[in-house]
């Protein structure tokens, strides 16, 4: 019988069901980390076995490439594209969401700089690999890729620009209520927050 109970709470926090979300912002943007540090790390640190989630530093900047040489100019100057590059570096370095977003969302409120990633890391370690990769071709090929897959939006204006389950998310809308309202099912952590409002 206790075999069974275990199983049963495995299946259930292993995810049967997973909601996508598709996270598009820029490091210094005002709306994307109030976004980012209030929606969606809460939806993270809720429902994070419950979720996919991809997210994409990137945003409005434009990209310039010739030979060898690229080139970004981001939408709030140069320290954003640096921020950019720290956010892409701790995806890669940091790859669970349960560690990049809160990590990210850290970068976020201190302005993403190399300050912040020393202070949002309790590990010299990690902060020096992220800062390294930042500053060096591994940040220039990350964003590269993050250029190509925000490419692939073909009605994005304004950031933040959040999808869930193929859905894009208004304005307007709660970020927890749209990702607890695709799943069929329900987790717990859903059905608190629906008696929480």
């Amino acid at each position: 019988m206790l075999h069974l109970i275990s199983w049963m709470l495995f299946s259930t926090t292993m995810g049967w069901e997973k909601v996508r979300i598709d996270e598009y912002y820029e490091s210094r943007c005002k709306d994307c980390k109030k976004f980012y540090t209030r929606q969606l790390a809460n939806v993270v640190k809720q429902l994070n076995d419950y979720i996919e989630l991809r997210t994409y530093p990137y945003g409005n900047t434009k990209m310039t490439q010739n030979d060898e040489n690229v080139t970004f100019q981001c939408e709030h100057g140069r320290a954003e594209c640096y921020g950019n590059g720290l956010h892409a570096c701790a995806i890669y370095y940091l790859p669970d969401k349960s560690f990049y977003v809160p990590y990210n969302s850290c970068l976020m409120a201190w302005d993403s700089t190399d300050q912040a990633a020393d202070q949002c890391s309790n590990n010299e370690v990690i902060s020096s690999v992220i800062k390294t990769c930042a500053k060096g071709y591994h940040a220039v090929e990350l964003l590269k890729y993050y250029a190509k897959e925000t490419a692939k939006l073909t009605d994005k204006k304004l950031m933040p620009y959040t999808i869930v389950n193929g859905k894009v998310l208004q304005p307007q809308d709660r970020l927890m209520d749209k990702v607890c309202a695709a799943f069929k099912n329900p987790p717990q952590a859903c059905i608190r927050t629906k008696i929480d409002i």
